[in-house]
Formats: structure tokens, sequence, C-alpha cells
């Protein structure tokens, strides 16, 4: 499986701990439920918009989000 550029189990845990479904979830963030799914399932990376949007409802930081190495 290839490794998700968005950090995929923050979105669950987010949803969790609020208690939402993820319809609800997708409905906040103006997103498909299926894109959703595929982010949490299927290890796509969203685009920039997509993930702005999660990143916004989740009022989370963008680079707390992302699977990345900071080389500095």
């Amino acid at each position: 499986m290839k490794k998700n550029l968005i950090k995929a189990e923050m979105i669950e845990k987010y949803i969790k701990n609020n208690k939402l479904t993820k319809k609800t979830f997708c409905l906040r963030c103006g997103i498909s439920k299926s894109t959703l799914s595929k982010i949490i399932n299927e290890g796509h990376t969203p685009r920039l918009s997509t993930m702005l949007k999660i990143r916004e409802n989740m009022d989370e930081r963008l680079d707390n989000l992302l699977n990345y190495k900071n080389e500095n």
C-alpha cells in the first residue's frame, strides 16, 4: 500500500472524538463520501483544495495533517 500524503488516522480520530458521522464530516468539509473513503481506505492523496477544506473544518494546520519528514 502506498503511503498517504495526508494522515488518514488523524481524520478518523477527529471524526470519532467529535462524535460525527463520516457523512456529517463530509458535509461540513464540502467533500464527497467517496473522496473521504478513498483517503481513509485506499491511501488516496486528495487535491490541495480538498486538503484545505479538511484542514479548515478540523481547525488544524495543514502541515500537521501531512505525512512528511522535515529535513531541517
